[in-house]
């Protein structure tokens, strides 16, 4: 199956852990960037505590989600309603999740990879920190999946490394959940969602960077996601298929629109984009033009789709969500 984009998203918890603390206080410096906050742990057992209740807490973050039993062959299936994904937005501790650990190889009591087996089967993705005489045994722990990533602590290149690690880590973080949901959806289905178009994936990281968006949601299988900003302003990046434009088109309110707006319509220029977090009813043909907006159309081998990032207008009141400035300002003080 090809890679989408991950369902959702938003900045997370590191845990650093190092016997040498002023160490841990230089790599959070770093990667401020890179993540809602930190947690620093000299101590590995203290940190194991941590991460184990921090893990407890999560379930809660993730309420469209339900496991649904098969006793008769003792697994587990998923059950999402896409549409309530976008409430996790509404969880004040979101931010407080821990998606990675960045841990020493060499500390007293437990060492790194002691640490990484005890949470071997969780989420949370392992950065671990080594030197050279310890190398032979972190890719073999690496190879059979114990660790995701490993650096060496004084390499060259150490910091950009270690950045760019932990970035991936995140996505990765992410992309794994979504792959749980991806199995109740039809694979064919699938391969026709923009998540996976790779012009789309390209499209989607340019309205990431030009409107600084923080944090994203699935609000439609067709590749819709509700975005927020640092500061919570909040837009829709729209996408839809050309089959879906055409149905718009032979709708009865499409007879009383404005022949330029049908006009762009067919041509791909603009697109309707009138649904949000409530269910909305197709606008009557005359309300169009405050609902048309320009668009990118996007050509793939499995089909069309047409783009475009909405800012505001869906009615969120920011009172209502924690933003990640506010969850920064928090750790501040």
């Amino acid at each position: 199956m090809q890679s989408c984009l991950p369902f959702f998203y938003y900045p997370t918890t590191v845990l650093l852990v190092d016997d040498d603390r002023n160490y841990l206080r230089q790599l959070q410096c770093l990667l401020s960037r890179n993540a809602a906050k930190f947690i620093i742990e000299p101590n590995p057992q203290k940190a194991l505590q941590i991460t184990c209740e921090n893990i407890s807490m999560q379930a809660s973050t993730y309420n469209c989600f339900h496991y649904l039993e098969e006793e008769e062959f003792e697994t587990y299936r998923i059950a999402v309603n896409v549409s309530d994904i976008h409430k996790m937005v509404y969880n004040d501790a979101r931010f407080d999740q821990i998606s990675t650990v960045i841990i020493d190889y060499n500390m007293p009591g437990m060492n790194g990879l002691e640490f990484c087996r005890q949470i071997q089967n969780t989420s949370i993705k392992k950065i671990l920190l080594t030197g050279e005489a310890d190398e032979k045994v972190v890719i073999e722990a690496f190879n059979k999946g114990l660790i995701d990533a490993y650096i060496r602590k004084h390499q060259d290149n150490f910091y950009p490394v270690i950045q760019e690690t932990l970035e991936k880590c995140q996505e990765s973080y992410f992309l794994d959940f979504s792959k749980k949901i991806e199995t109740i959806f039809d694979p064919e289905d699938q391969k026709k969602a923009a998540s996976c178009s790779e012009k789309f994936k390209n499209y989607f990281k340019n309205v990431i960077q030009t409107h600084k968006i923080k944090e994203f949601y699935l609000l439609e299988r067709t590749g819709s996601f509700l975005c927020f900003d640092e500061e919570g302003n909040h837009g829709v990046l729209s996408a839809q298929t050309r089959e879906s434009v055409e149905l718009l088109l032979d709708s009865q309110e499409a007879a009383t629109a404005n022949p330029k707006i049908i006009k762009s319509l067919k041509e791909g220029t603009h697109m309707l984009c009138y649904k949000h977090l409530r269910e909305a009813s197709l606008p009557a043909g005359s309300n169009w033009g405050d609902y048309t907006f320009q668009a990118e159309c996007l050509k793939e081998e499995n089909g069309t789709f047409l783009c475009a990032y909405v800012p505001g207008k869906f009615g969120l009141q920011k009172k209502h969500i924690k933003t990640f400035s506010e969850a920064k300002r928090d750790i501040a003080a």
